[in-house]
């Protein structure tokens, strides 16, 4: 899903379990309304353990900023980013066992 609009993010997360929600962000100017957001993400969300990445321009150039905006991590592309939400989902969801026939 892509958003721009905290309404459809918020919508979308109090109807559904989504365990990954990923932001993205390319202006420092917007960071505190980012911070509120994920804030109102956690509150609403049906997932109370669902993990919020970040990413853009403005974390790429001060990876600190994560902490302030209260996510649980970031990531430099899309490449990351995918790497990062499978491994913290299946942190959530244990090893995935694969049926054989035999």
């Amino acid at each position: 899903m892509v958003a721009n609009n905290g309404d459809v993010v918020m919508n979308e997360v109090s109807g559904q379990a989504y365990d990954v929600v990923g932001l993205s962000l390319f202006g420092e100017g917007f960071i505190d309304p980012l911070a509120s957001l994920i804030g109102k993400i956690r509150s609403v969300s049906k997932n109370q353990a669902v993990c919020i990445l970040v990413g853009g321009g403005v974390f790429n150039n001060k990876p600190e900023l994560v902490h302030k905006v209260d996510a649980d991590g970031t990531a430099r592309n899309g490449r990351e980013a995918v790497a990062m939400a499978e491994h913290v989902v299946g942190m959530v969801t244990g090893p995935q066992l694969t049926p054989t026939l035999g």
